[in-house]
């Protein structure tokens, strides 16, 4: 699939206001017609219940899926307009508060200049399926992981190395700052 990019029409200068009304009109109310600006937020508590029951993951007892040995990737865009990056990094804190061990089965990254899903300044591109493989069936922990920015012909213009939050990636300050091997790991 190809990299997204936010284009909305030019009365909308927030790609976090046009997500949340489009969650409202296709998730919550399933009406295409719904207007935010009558509606009164007093039962949202009520209207939003259902779709609570199946999009709500924001429970940090990861315990039950620790113990059936589950592995779980959480990566967020450092430049994501709709859904702020700071919210990953709180609830991976709450599980983390639960569990000390947390990184032997959860790893989050913050990929830089990137934003909803796809797309913006930095590199955006990572292998994770194979990252997964590699730490479920062969048991080695993405420790380092290296995202490339391709151009439209498919050619990386980028790549930068990924360390699992808190660690982070420090330009050395000599050479391209477009590739990898220019940034050393950092430590919070």
């Amino acid at each position: 699939m190809k990299g997204r990019t936010w284009s909305l029409a030019s009365k909308v200068t927030n790609p976090g206001f046009a997500l949340g009304v489009g969650f409202c009109k296709y998730f919550v109310f399933y009406d295409p017609d719904w207007d935010y600006s009558t509606y009164g937020f007093s039962s949202w508590e009520k209207d939003s219940h259902l779709v609570d029951t199946f999009l709500a993951a924001d429970n940090p007892d990861l315990a039950q899926f620790k113990a059936s040995d589950g592995k779980l990737i959480l990566w967020h865009g450092w430049s994501d307009g709709p859904l702020t990056p700071l919210a990953s990094v709180d609830y991976f804190k709450e599980v983390e508060l639960r569990d000390p061990d947390v990184r032997d089965y959860f790893r989050l990254y913050l990929l830089p200049g990137v934003t909803h899903y796809r797309g913006g300044a930095g590199p955006d591109t990572v292998d994770w399926l194979s990252t997964m493989v590699c730490w479920v069936e062969h048991g080695e922990p993405p420790d380092r992981l290296i995202a490339r920015k391709t151009n439209k012909n498919g050619q990386v213009t980028m790549t930068r190395p990924l360390y699992p939050y808190p660690l982070r990636a420090v330009y050395k300050g000599t050479g391209e700052t477009s590739k990898a091997k220019n940034f050393d790991l950092r430590k919070k």
